[in-house]
């Protein structure tokens, strides 16, 4: 999970340049993920391939309101209906 956190570090600089259009209803898996992780809250969009927000999501667990072990529990009730198959 690390690694793939790394990974969308630089997709992360330019996610304000993207344009947000709430979907009624997502229904196919995001192209990448984007994540804003802040002390008092996380924030998460579904992304299509062509830059659009499919969904967004948020919860107030921001990294200074948990201990490192839970960071990817706290992640994953976000995002993991996101991942699709194959995700542990």
């Amino acid at each position: 999970l690390v690694g793939c956190l790394s990974s969308l570090i630089p997709l992360l600089a330019g996610v304000n340049s993207y344009r947000y259009q709430r979907r009624p209803e997502m229904t196919k898996t995001p192209a990448w993920i984007a994540v804003d992780w802040g002390t008092s809250r996380l924030r998460a969009w579904a992304m299509a391939s062509d830059g659009v927000a499919l969904e967004e999501r948020a919860s107030d667990d921001g990294m200074g309101r948990l201990a490192p072990d839970d960071f990817e529990a706290a992640l994953l009730t976000v995002i993991g209906d996101w991942l699709g198959a194959g995700a542990d």
